[in-house]
């Protein structure tokens, strides 16, 4: 269920592509070689929730993991995450999971939304992020912010993502675009990313946010409630050095609070 207030959402299809239209010109994807061969899982590797996702590698944020934008989705292994059940929406827009994440020195969030496999895929999806920006759990204020996702997969090993950024009463902020999501092959995931900048939030913020699926019944990741998130970029071995050293004098003052008591 959408929360009241937060404004309608046309979606508009033109050449079979869901095209995000609030006061804004249709965005068109930009052309691309389809069938320019993508590394890929092999066929048996099942790929779904986080403890049978394959690990991936490189430097990055806290469990030493880089979030790069590619179609790819090794590198979520580990990350903070939250499921859904199945058969609580329609079958190609029933929600499965949730991922988000940041890298070091990087004041970007991303995220990575699945579904369970739909029907037929080639379907495509459109999700809706809510943000309680100014995280008092009211999601219709000024200051916050809502996305609208669109995903859909174009060829075997490509899906074209489509995100934009609005202001609660419905003005674009800004676009995000590109081949970010899974192809035909498997159809179920999308991966984006929105500045922190747009969203009006500094690093070590405090900020709320839930995801809701357009289909019918439309789903909602969580049920209800949403999800509470501090993001912290930190800028590599200094951001961890600096988060060690405020963790340790949280520690010694609590220990002094006891000792007096």
């Amino acid at each position: 269920m959408i929360m009241p207030g937060s404004g309608a959402v046309a979606i508009e299809t033109v050449t079979n592509f869901p095209i995000i239209e609030v006061g804004a010109p249709p965005v068109v994807p930009v052309p691309g070689d389809e069938d320019e061969e993508i590394e890929s899982a092999p066929e048996d590797t099942e790929i779904f929730q986080d403890s049978e996702m394959n690990e991936g590698s490189g430097k990055g944020h806290g469990n030493g993991k880089s979030l790069w934008l590619d179609g790819k989705f090794r590198d979520w292994w580990g990350m903070p995450n939250l499921g859904d059940r199945q058969h609580d929406s329609s079958e190609n827009t029933d929600l499965k999971a949730v991922y988000y994440g940041t890298n070091d020195g990087d004041s970007n969030l991303y995220f990575m939304i699945q579904r369970y496999s739909p029907s037929n895929e080639i379907s495509s999806a459109i999700y809706k992020i809510y943000f309680d920006t100014n995280d008092n759990e009211v999601y219709s204020d000024s200051v916050d912010k809502y996305a609208i996702v669109s995903y859909v997969p174009i060829s075997n090993n490509r899906g074209m993502v489509i995100v934009g950024l609005y202001r609660s009463g419905g003005m674009l902020i800004n676009i995000y675009t590109g081949f970010w999501g899974e192809g035909t092959r498997f159809s179920e995931r999308c991966e984006f990313k929105i500045s922190m900048d747009n969203l009006g939030i500094i690093p070590h913020q405090p900020i709320r946010f839930y995801v809701t699926s357009f289909g019918n019944p439309q789903d909602r990741l969580p049920d209800s409630g949403d999800i509470q998130w501090a993001p912290v970029p930190s800028s590599g071995k200094l951001g961890l050095a600096l988060l060690f050293f405020l963790g340790t004098i949280i520690i010694i003052r609590s220990v002094k609070k006891r000792e007096k008591c």
